[in-house]
């Protein structure tokens, strides 16, 4: 596969361990990008122009990748959550590139406001770490069928523990 893929993650494992997922589902190594943060993260996805961006939403960064300080948390909370700044990174990319498959891969439970923000500002899904290699592939099975277009439905929430939060094998 010729697409350019950026992966974006603090911790070198994670990226490494995606790098080799994502060779193992065809793509060229040459065409797999990485970033450590978001100022490397907004600097290489304006240089390289990826068609897909693998990001964690937990990342250190400066302020002004933040978006804005804070956001309205859930309607029971009394107080606003601040958004991360892989959050704000994730909003800035989709609203530079709204063709853009970004796939979110967290440790954030599955029901978080972070989680739920993402995918309403255009995620095209959402991995919880760990990720699997089945899901990788899943994906690009998903993004072969929707000829790396938009799905009006983006594909629910990967968790790779049971209904008990058990980890599946």
């Amino acid at each position: 596969m010729s697409l350019k893929i950026l992966v974006v993650d603090d911790a070198p494992a994670v990226r490494l361990v995606l790098r080799s997922a994502l060779q193992k589902v065809g793509v060229d190594p040459h065409t797999i990008f990485e970033a450590s943060n978001p100022g490397e993260a907004w600097v290489a996805f304006r240089r390289i122009r990826p068609e897909i961006v693998f990001m964690d939403l937990s990342l250190d960064g400066p302020r002004d990748l933040r978006g804005a300080a804070v956001a309205p948390g859930p309607a029971d909370a009394q107080a606003p959550r601040v958004i991360e700044a892989g959050e704000g990174l994730a909003r800035r990319m989709l609203y530079a590139d709204p063709t853009l498959k970004l796939v979110v891969c967290t440790g954030h439970p599955p029901d978080s406001p972070a989680i739920r923000e993402v995918i309403k500002f255009g995620a095209y899904c959402v991995f919880i770490k760990p990720v699997r290699m089945e899901s990788v592939r899943r994906l690009f099975q998903l993004l072969s069928a929707d000829g790396i277009s938009n799905s009006p439905h983006p594909p629910p929430v990967e968790d790779p523990r049971g209904p008990a939060g058990e980890l599946r094998g």
